[in-house]
């Protein structure tokens, strides 16, 4: 058999494959090689094109043929000649077939799409990946949902503004998970509590409602990225999705700063403003305090008692963990010193930080010129989760 009668015959086999298809369009059915959306149509040979970057006609200038031939190829109104197959494999690496694609039309069934949530971890909208595109938004819409063909030159600047390749999948918001807490108390609730702050106080602090903070803390809302970058930075932790068991009051680290202060439990509730009965309940573990009253407990009796004031002029206080290990160093002038000068030397508790730790809080303590001391925090403050008992890590 001649190469004419061979490319006679595929194109024979093509055109019955494309009246089949067409007929099956017609008759409402839906073959495999056609997904069921309803997309604008495109060639094979255009889809592989447009894989590699190049459109049509920059694969035609490619190939040295003419535009409208390629296109005539494509549809499957003239055959692959021998000479076309070669140039298209060493410009393409496949020769495709001669019909038509579909776009995935319609194709995002749930809340998202991979191009939104990719833009939301780079911390931008979709309004704001349009613009740095250069395409208006609802075309981006319609490119992330499927809906809408990108060219390769728009593809390539979506591509470099999210750092990775573009895919058209479903997706779940990054802080919204169906209503994952189905009762008791939620991550971020409990981390506001231990940063000693109400779900409203947090609201106010973000730009939100009371309402809309509760449902973001119950999966049932997202936050926009700016949003979400407010709330990570006043809780210092990420956001999470996820129930949590409220943590209970230590009531051992309340009777012991009581005791350094030398006042009462009803004495306690007195300065700060809240009755002895719920003090009462809060350390027998029948009430779970607010963040403000965490505050206002924290205020009271960690504030540096009277006999805590014997302390060198300056004090370097670095807490640490590595690994399974912690530790707290203490460094300050005071300490033993060999010569005539007794105390002159520096004193250091705790031993040294080993290389590699990773530094949990860290400040310099001393005293201004009426004797108040002074703190400066360099990494952070613990926050009021001194209070409360330490949670199982592979706990909820």
């Amino acid at each position: 058999m001649t190469t004419t009668s061979i490319d006679k015959a595929n194109h024979a086999e093509i055109t019955k494959s494309a009246r089949d298809i067409l007929n099956g369009q017609r008759d409402g059915s839906t073959s495999q090689a056609q997904p069921e959306n309803k997309g604008k149509s495109e060639s094979e040979l255009r889809a592989a094109a447009r894989r590699k970057g190049l459109t049509l006609k920059d694969l035609a200038q490619l190939m040295g043929s003419s535009y409208s031939h390629l296109c005539s190829v494509a549809n499957g109104r003239r055959p692959w000649t021998p000479d076309l197959k070669e140039k298209v494999m060493a410009a393409l690496g496949e020769v495709p077939g001669q019909g038509v694609v579909y776009r995935q039309g319609g194709v995002i069934t749930s809340e998202s799409s991979h191009i939104r949530e990719q833009a939301r971890q780079n911390g931008m909208t979709l309004k704001d990946l349009a613009v740095a595109v250069g395409v208006s938004y609802r075309y981006m819409t319609q490119a992330a949902r499927g809906q809408r063909n990108m060219s390769p030159r728009v593809q390539a600047r979506v591509e470099s503004a999210l750092g990775g390749p573009v895919e058209i999948a479903p997706a779940l918001c990054a802080n919204r998970q169906e209503s994952i807490p189905n009762g008791g108390s939620s991550y971020l609730r409990e981390r506001a509590r231990e940063m000693g702050l109400s779900m409203g106080e947090l609201a106010d602090l973000v730009g939100v409602s009371r309402g809309f903070m509760s449902d973001v803390a119950r999966g049932r809302r997202n936050l926009s990225p700016k949003k979400q970058a407010r709330v990570e930075k006043i809780l210092d932790a990420p956001v999470k999705v996820e129930a949590a068991q409220p943590p209970t009051v230590n009531p051992r680290a309340l009777w012991d700063r009581m005791e350094a202060h030398g006042i009462s439990q009803n004495e306690t509730a007195r300065r700060a403003g809240i009755s002895p009965s719920l003090l009462s309940q809060i350390m027998n573990g029948q009430r779970i305090p607010s963040g403000d009253v965490l505050r206002r407990l924290h205020g009271v009796l960690f504030a540096p008692a009277s006999e805590e004031l014997v302390a060198p002029v300056e004090l370097k206080v670095m807490a640490w963990k590595k690994g399974g290990r912690s530790g707290v160093v203490v460094r300050g002038a005071g300490g033993p010193h060999s010569g005539s000068n007794p105390g002159g030397g520096t004193l250091r508790i705790g031993g040294r930080v080993p290389w590699g730790a990773e530094v949990e809080y860290a400040y310099r303590a001393g005293y201004d010129s009426r004797g108040r001391v002074s703190v400066n925090h360099i990494v952070n403050e613990r926050g009021y989760g001194a209070i409360l008992n330490k949670r199982d890590p592979e706990g909820v």
